[in-house]
């Protein structure tokens, strides 16, 4: 099995440099460790992509 990178890589790698709240990185970071290894690239893209708009969400959730 390939090793895989943690979701912060890949969200680094995306420039989201925002603070992203300790509890939603640890969630995030155990839904990819979960994801099953046949997913293909594009698959993985569009969780990242997903991940970016729930940090965004829950960003503008607590500036409010």
């Amino acid at each position: 099995m390939k090793k895989r990178i943690k979701i912060t890589e890949g969200l680094k790698k995306r420039n989201l440099n925002k603070k992203i709240p300790k509890q939603t990185m640890q969630i995030l970071n155990r839904a990819w460790k979960d994801l099953p290894p046949d997913f293909s690239i594009n698959e993985r893209l569009m969780f990242v992509e997903l991940a970016e708009r729930i940090i965004k969400l829950s960003s503008i959730k607590q500036d409010n």
